[in-house]
């Protein structure tokens, strides 16, 4: 498994334990230490603040336009399926795709999120179907002006629950995902409380 990263301020910011679930790892070097895979990207991500895939790039300027490299250390990050792709776009297997619940299961262990982001909606649609025992529906937010939405659901953890939204991936080319388009959806679940 992929070890999640945890920011150095993973909970000590006004975003509180936020976990963000990306899709899949891909890397076209020789990697031999697939469980660090994630911490040892996203650190050398932000210590060179170069080498930075549009993927962390888009998600970043949802949170601040101004520095998308910010938020990283803030929030903790994982990508949901279990398989290193030796290059964006590879095709997913329906063996692959059950990684994901466990994965996930795994990651909020170890996270203890309060709310979770998927950035994908084959991870969201076909890893967590609607037909898995896992996950209560709570509602489908939307955000009528950017024509944008996403379901929530809740998943329960070993001494706590996690609120989360599936949202498409920043890669998506079909529509073009626009960082500033999905602000407001995202902002409106985060400034959600579903625990009142």
């Amino acid at each position: 498994m992929f070890k999640p990263w945890k920011g150095t301020d993973y909970g000590k910011t006004q975003y509180g334990k936020l976990l963000i679930v990306g899709e899949s790892h891909y890397d076209y070097r020789d990697v031999t230490d697939l469980s660090n895979f994630t911490k040892n990207t996203l650190q050398r991500m932000l210590k060179e603040r170069q080498d930075v895939n549009p993927f962390y790039v888009k998600i970043g300027e949802i949170f601040n336009p101004n520095d998308h490299l910010e938020i990283w250390s803030k929030v903790a990050f994982a990508n949901a399926i279990q398989h290193l792709y030796p290059e964006p776009r590879g095709r997913i297997t329906t063996q692959q795709l059950e990684t994901v619940i466990p994965a996930l299961q795994e990651y909020l262990e170890l996270t203890k999120p309060a709310k979770m982001i998927v950035f994908s909606a084959k991870v969201w649609e076909l890893g967590i179907p609607d037909n898995s025992p896992w996950g209560d529906f709570i509602e489908t937010l939307s955000d009528n002006e950017n024509k944008k939405k996403g379901t929530v659901l809740r998943f329960k953890y070993e001494g706590g629950q996690c609120y989360a939204i599936g949202l498409h991936h920043p890669s998506s080319w079909n529509p073009p995902f626009k960082p500033e388009e999905w602000r407001p959806l995202v902002m409106k679940f985060l400034n959600k409380d579903y625990a009142a």
